[in-house]
């Protein structure tokens, strides 16, 4: 873990302080002079802990990875079963979003940024979208999952499929409720679209 990076994480509320002026102002609209007034520290402090808001800005979104990841890991330890998993996973991520909300406008926006900060984001998303893939190979073992499914693409879609209904539910938030999100998200992957 970074210097930055445990300098966030050791105090949530820096987080969630960088995450709602990065995800309100935008990247390039941020100033650490923003950041260190709103986190009540010098600005001194910033760059003793991040050498430039790039540096910042990529910690941030590191970190917030690496929570959603933990949450999950969490979540899925307490099941045995595949299905109950995909489950966890699924309620896992929308308590992150509820939590974080920021962070899924940040990550929105990093799928159409910059390039080097999307590359980023995709190399950091991997290890979340593999956690999807092991709980999904874990159940076409055990007989539980369509077997004849590629497990890589149906974490990828998976990931898709929760994160882009998250965002949808935190524009509408106080019209739905959570359960009602995630009910639906696992109606579609356990039984699809089709009436049968």
């Amino acid at each position: 873990m970074s210097k930055g990076t445990d300098f966030l994480n050791k105090d949530r509320e820096k987080f969630k302080i960088a995450v709602d002026i990065f995800s309100s102002k935008g990247y390039h609209s941020t100033t650490m002079d923003e950041v260190a007034q709103a986190m009540g520290v010098a600005k001194g402090t910033i760059y003793y802990h991040f050498k430039n808001k790039d540096e910042l800005y990529l910690c941030t979104t590191q970190l917030g990875i690496s929570i959603l990841e933990i949450m999950a890991r969490e979540a899925i330890g307490q099941h045995t079963d595949s299905r109950e998993k995909i489950v966890a996973l699924i309620e896992s991520y929308l308590l992150f979003m509820h939590d974080y909300a920021g962070i899924a406008y940040i990550f929105l926006r990093e799928l159409f940024g910059d390039h080097n900060r999307r590359d980023f984001f995709r190399e950091a998303t991997k290890s979340y979208q593999k956690l999807i893939q092991n709980v999904l190979e874990e159940g076409q073992r055990a007989g539980a999952f369509a077997g004849d499914l590629n497990a890589e693409i149906c974490a990828s879609s998976i990931f898709g499929m929760i994160f882009t209904v998250a965002i949808h539910y935190l524009q509408v938030y106080g019209e739905l409720s959570m359960d009602v999100v995630k009910d639906n998200i696992c109606k579609l992957i356990f039984h699809g679209l089709l009436e049968v």
